[in-house]
């Protein structure tokens, strides 16, 4: 790998991710693009210019936010920009698109993990008639995700809320950041044998 090109829409988040980065791997090459992939014009410009070889997808919608979900946003993301990076991703002949999915997507019974699972199986017709290969690795929550259930409850602790917990029903699977992380080269190495 030369060099890695994170795309984000969001320049806040795009900075801390560059942030992180340079201070795991100082002295390799990060290029940071502030790019909204619901432009696919634009994505296929930074596809033509930078050539990737393997393209992870982790910009989903893949929990129900605490917060009111919008069925619009969730669509754009899970199925608009999702379906723009794959189809940039198979003109431009990438080897790997690595879809990092929910194991929400297993079950069902709201928008949107049901969202996540038709974006697997379209994924699979659109690449099916390609040499890119689909990976599709399904993890739970990261416990450090913006949004998840830790940052929610602790942003209620620290604007000093009255601390208000989810239903007894609801179930957490959480992982750290770094065993996503793990999980997710693991399947991609797996694939690759």
């Amino acid at each position: 790998c030369r060099k890695i090109v994170i795309v984000d829409r969001y320049q806040s988040q795009l900075s801390e991710i560059l942030v992180e980065l340079t201070s795991d791997w100082p002295g390799f090459k990060i290029v940071p693009i502030l790019l909204d992939i619901q432009d696919i014009e634009a994505l296929d410009k930074v596809f033509a210019l930078h050539r990737p070889h393997i393209v992870i997808h982790a910009a989903m919608r893949k929990f129900i936010s605490f917060r009111k979900t919008d069925d619009e946003e969730v669509a754009r993301s899970n199925y608009v920009r999702t379906f723009n990076l794959a189809k940039v991703s198979a003109w431009h002949g990438c080897e790997y698109f690595v879809m990092i999915s929910s194991i929400k997507a297993i079950r069902g019974g709201n928008f949107m993990s049901e969202s996540l699972r038709v974006a697997e199986v379209s994924l699979g017709r659109i690449f099916g008639q390609t040499p890119t290969r689909l990976i599709v690795t399904r993890v739970g929550n990261i416990i450090e995700n913006r949004g998840g259930i830790v940052s929610w409850l602790n942003d209620q602790i620290l604007e000093r809320r009255p601390v208000r917990l989810p239903a007894e029903t609801a179930n957490a699977f959480l992982l750290s950041k770094n065993a996503a992380a793990r999980s997710i080269m693991q399947a991609l190495a797996t694939s690759s044998r």
